[in-house]
Formats: C-alpha cells, structure tokens, sequence
C-alpha cells in the first residue's frame, strides 16, 4: 500500500492595524466623556485623564495608520496584491531611496516644477 504524503501552509495576517485603531478609539472616547463630564469644572483629574487620554488616541491611531502600511506592502512582497508596472517602479524607487525625508522626496517629485513647496 502507498503512503499519502500532504503538506500544508497556512498564512497568519496579523492585522494590527485594527487593534490599534480600536485602542485609538477607545481613548479618544474616554477623552470625550472625561471632557463632557465636567466642562464646567476647573483643572482636576479629569484634567489628568485628559492629558493620559489625547496623546493615546493620537499615537494609537499613527501607529493603526503605519501598521496598515506595512501589511499592505507585505501583502505586496506575498504576491497577494498584484501590481501594475507603474506601481512596481514607484515601490522600486521607494525602496532604492532611503534618505527618510519625506519633504525632500516630495521636492523632487511631481511638484517640484510647480514650487509648490517653496511658498512661505
């Protein structure tokens, strides 16, 4: 009798992008109801809560906006998204450019005919 062999593979998509968004929205709503909960009132803990509350919110919902961006570009490297071939050349370019500088990148690109960045 032959032997059956199978293999299997199975994939595991994180998704952090959602917890961190719900985390961002959870302490934006607790900001919100530390705040409607004594408007009227003066510096305290709710004040406190409030100083806690905002910059939770804020950081949480960079970090949702950064963790959608990288699994979006691992689905990308996956093969799980296709691309066309102008999307392929500007990840390309993306990737060969490292200088981290995101104004200096726009600069040199589309907009720099116009000087749309050189207004003060």
């Amino acid at each position: 009798m032959a032997k059956i062999r199978m293999t299997a593979t199975l994939s595991l998509r994180s998704n952090f992008a959602t917890n961190h968004l719900r985390a961002a929205v959870r302490a934006a709503r607790g900001a919100y109801d530390a705040e409607q909960a004594n408007d009227t009132a003066g510096h305290g803990q709710w004040f406190d809560d409030m100083l806690m509350l905002v910059p939770v919110a804020v950081v949480m919902a960079a970090s949702a906006l950064e963790s959608n961006a990288n699994e979006i570009l691992k689905d990308v490297l996956d093969g799980k998204v296709p691309l066309t071939n102008c999307q392929r050349l500007l990840l390309t370019d993306l990737f060969n450019d490292r200088s981290g500088n995101a104004l200096d990148k726009a600069k040199a690109g589309p907009f720099a005919r116009q000087g749309t960045f050189d207004k003060k």
